[in-house]
C-alpha cells in the first residue's frame, strides 16, 4: 500500500511538474507580451523616462573578413559586426505575468537602436538592416548584433611593400546625439579588437 502511495505521488509530481513547464511560455504569452512592450512606444525617442539622462551603450567590434584592399582608392570593404548593449526602461515586464518568458526578440524597426555611423564611410550609411533583431531581457537589458559588409576609408602607403604595415582607425559615433544623450564605450566583457 505504501509503495503504491508513493508511486501515485511521483506520477502527480511528474504530471505537474510537465503542465508547468509545457503551459508556460505559448503563443499568446509572448504575443500579449510584445504587444503591451511596444503600446505607447516611439522608436524616434531614446528609451529613458528622464529625457535628460544618458543612455550607456556598450559597444565591441567583431572583425568577421577583410574582403579587400583597394590600395590605389585607400578603402577597406570588411565584414564585421558591432555587438551593442544597453538599458531600455520602456521595455521591461514582470515574467511572472507571461509565462515565465525572460526575453523576447523584436525587429529593430519598431524599437530604438543607436544610429551608428563610421568615422570613414566610403558610403554614408547607419549600421543595421530593419530586419534584424534586438533581444531585450524583462529587466530592460538590450543586446543588438549589427553585422554587414561595410566599406572604409583607411589611409594605405605601400612604399615599403610588401614589409609595410598599415593601420587603419575604425571608429563609429552615434549620429544625431550628442555624449550627453548617448554614450558609446567599449564593452569591458569583449576581447580587445586587434
Amino acid at each position: 500500500m505504501r509503495l503504491c502511495h508513493l508511486y501515485l505521488c511521483y506520477i502527480v509530481n511528474v504530471l505537474l511538474l510537465f503542465t508547468h513547464h509545457s503551459c508556460g511560455q505559448t503563443y499568446d504569452n509572448m504575443t500579449t507580451l510584445i504587444s503591451t512592450v511596444l503600446s505607447g512606444y516611439n522608436s524616434d525617442v531614446r528609451p529613458v523616462v528622464v529625457q535628460s539622462s544618458t543612455i550607456n551603450v556598450n559597444v565591441s567590434m567583431v572583425l568577421h573578413n577583410l574582403l579587400e584592399v583597394n590600395t590605389v582608392q585607400g578603402v577597406l570593404t570588411i565584414v564585421m559586426s558591432l555587438p551593442c548593449n544597453w538599458y531600455d526602461e520602456r521595455i521591461t515586464w514582470n515574467s511572472s505575468d507571461y509565462g515565465g518568458i525572460t526575453s523576447i526578440k523584436i525587429q529593430q524597426q519598431f524599437v530604438w537602436t543607436p544610429p551608428l555611423v563610421s568615422s570613414k564611410p566610403v558610403e554614408f550609411t547607419s549600421l543595421g538592416q530593419k530586419w534584424m533583431k534586438v533581444i531585450y531581457q524583462s529587466n530592460g537589458f538590450a543586446s543588438w548584433n549589427p553585422a554587414d559588409a561595410y566599406k572604409v576609408s583607411c589611409d594605405i602607403n605601400i612604399k615599403h611593400w610588401p614589409f609595410d604595415e598599415q593601420l587603419c582607425d575604425l571608429s563609429y559615433f552615434a549620429s544625431d546625439y550628442t555624449d550627453n544623450e548617448v554614450l558609446l564605450q567599449p564593452d569591458q566583457s569583449s576581447q580587445p579588437f586587434l
